[in-house]
């Protein structure tokens, strides 16, 4: 999973890189699209994670253990997206590598790129030892970072600091807004008793929890191919969790329930955010990624509904080692 939190980042990174490659390499533009825009919703599900966050502040729950749960989940899609992916390429005859690497070349590969692995194993390790704090984790990788950058791979310079800091505070500013924002929602919903109104509307409907929650999921499914994630999170999460609480749901359950489903609504048409960034670094039109995208959509929906009736999947690690 991509470590910048944001599905839409890790399609504009991964997708600069790997599409030309793949394209070189003779797969269609399509196909190459479409997988980027599909493994780049794995991202905020296995973390760490940006709408997790929001949801975290959001329900005043633990960020930890949101993101404990939502590595299981994030490795069943990468699983039936590595499915689909081989079911098509052996299907239509698609390009293979013609031979695997050496142990030497493993080795070196490994060597190299041991201090960048490691930034993800000192936040989450850190997160989850109790050792700092979700915001606390950031500073530490950030510092992190910036002395790998500098003085082991010596790919950084001091004149590349200006703009560094100058766009890390554009996404810091809008992450705050976005959570701002979500606040000021939530007191208004509050204020005008909505969460309870539609609390009481859907228990009119039924009170079985897993009915419930399937209708939750047509709802965001519905929802997500027309708003983005983070503002889905901000309208529904105050209007969702009084109904949850009533029902005995877990808010760290559903944290990661809700996150997998608004995910699928970013490689959803019309409105698929990560379709239209692997658009344009493929070069191909919507309809033809949304045809393609079609299998592993299909696939992350079904890890969705799994999940959401096995709720064991996401609650095994949080119950286990997670902060509650």
């Amino acid at each position: 999973a991509g470590m910048s939190g944001s599905a839409v980042a890790d399609a504009t990174g991964t997708g600069s890189i790997l599409v030309p490659s793949m394209r070189q390499k003779g797969y269609p533009a399509d196909f190459s699209a479409a997988i980027v825009a599909a493994a780049a919703t794995i991202g905020p599900i296995i973390p760490p994670s940006i709408p997790m966050v929001i949801y975290g502040v959001m329900a005043g729950v633990s960020i930890g253990a949101l993101f404990m749960g939502g590595f299981i989940p994030g490795i069943l899609v990468g699983l039936g997206l590595m499915v689909v992916t081989y079911v098509k390429a052996k299907r239509h005859g698609y390009p293979r590598e013609a031979g695997r690497p050496t142990a030497r070349e493993f080795l070196q590969a490994t060597v190299s790129a041991f201090g960048a692995i490691l930034m993800p194993l000192i936040i989450l390790g850190g997160i989850f030892g109790g050792v700092f704090t979700a915001t606390e984790a950031a500073a530490v990788a950030t510092v992190y970072a910036f002395l790998m950058g500098k003085f082991v791979y010596r790919e950084l310079q001091w004149r590349h600091l200006p703009e560094i800091v100058y766009k890390a505070g554009l996404n810091t500013a809008m992450i705050l807004i976005i959570v701002g924002v979500a606040n000021l929602v939530g007191y208004i919903m509050a204020v005008e008793r909505i969460p309870l109104m539609v609390a009481e509307l859907f228990l009119s409907i039924t009170t079985n929890m897993y009915v419930m929650l399937f209708l939750i999921n047509i709802l965001l499914l519905i929802v997500g191919c027309f708003i983005d994630g983070a503002s889905a999170l901000i309208i529904f999460t105050p209007v969702l969790l009084p109904l949850i609480y009533k029902l005995g749901i877990d808010p760290v359950f559903f944290g990661v329930m809700i996150t997998v489903n608004l995910m699928i609504g970013t490689i959803t048409p019309p409105v698929g955010l990560c379709l239209y960034v692997s658009c344009g670094v493929a070069d191909v039109r919507l309809d033809q990624i949304s045809r393609t995208i079609i299998p592993f959509l299909l696939v992350e929906i079904a890890v969705l509904f799994l999940i959401t009736f096995v709720p064991g999947l996401i609650m095994f690690l949080p119950s286990m080692f997670g902060p509650k």
